[in-house]
């Protein structure tokens, strides 16, 4: 179960009919009994079944699917995150960027406390929300602080991808000498 959450739904979806019977027992098992030494299992059917309705395009069903696993069957901060970035990629879908925003802010907040061999997809940065949102000095701002946040300076492909991004964010503002100058370097 643990692998299956850890691959893209695109592969999970092409193995499942051949895994779907003993899931289902197992998805049974584990929600007709109330052990607490089952919560962890509940916790990674709610992601796959989330995650099964993002694919669909099932979008309310997943919000749900998701809020009830943050609230009933998280059992620790490394579930809490993935579960609010699954939430934020869903908020994404659909546009709205202001609870989108709300997620990349709780994550912020409990980020330095998960556990370092967690690996979470955080999705869009909070710099390209505020370009959506059209608030782009915000953006701007943000996208620099994100830059040098950022650990290897000495990566081309950041450099690039930075001053293309602020080429785009200025440009979005009207500023054209601004935006030449980053698209230029």
């Amino acid at each position: 179960l643990h692998l299956l959450n850890s691959a893209p739904y695109e592969y999970v979806d092409e193995i499942y009919p051949f895994i779907k019977d003993t899931l289902e027992e197992l998805k049974k098992e584990v929600y007709d009994t109330n052990r607490e030494d089952y919560k962890d299992l509940r916790f990674q059917f709610d992601q796959l079944d989330a995650k099964k309705e993002i694919h669909q395009n099932n979008h309310g069903q997943a919000i749900y699917l998701l809020e009830n696993a943050l609230r009933h069957s998280a059992t620790g901060i490394d579930d809490s995150l993935s579960s609010l970035a699954l939430l934020k990629d869903v908020y994404v879908r659909i546009k709205n960027i202001h609870r989108d925003l709300e997620m990349q802010y709780l994550i912020e907040t409990k980020w330095n406390s998960r556990s370092k061999q967690a690996k979470i997809d955080l999705g869009p940065r909070k710099s390209f929300l505020f370009h959506l949102l059209g608030m782009h000095p915000e953006s701007i701002a943000e996208l620099r602080k994100e830059y040098n946040q950022e650990a290897d300076k000495k990566d081309s492909t950041l450099l690039v991808n930075f001053h293309n991004d602020l080429g785009v964010f200025y440009n979005q503002e009207k500023n054209a000498d601004s935006a030449s100058v980053n698209l230029l370097k």
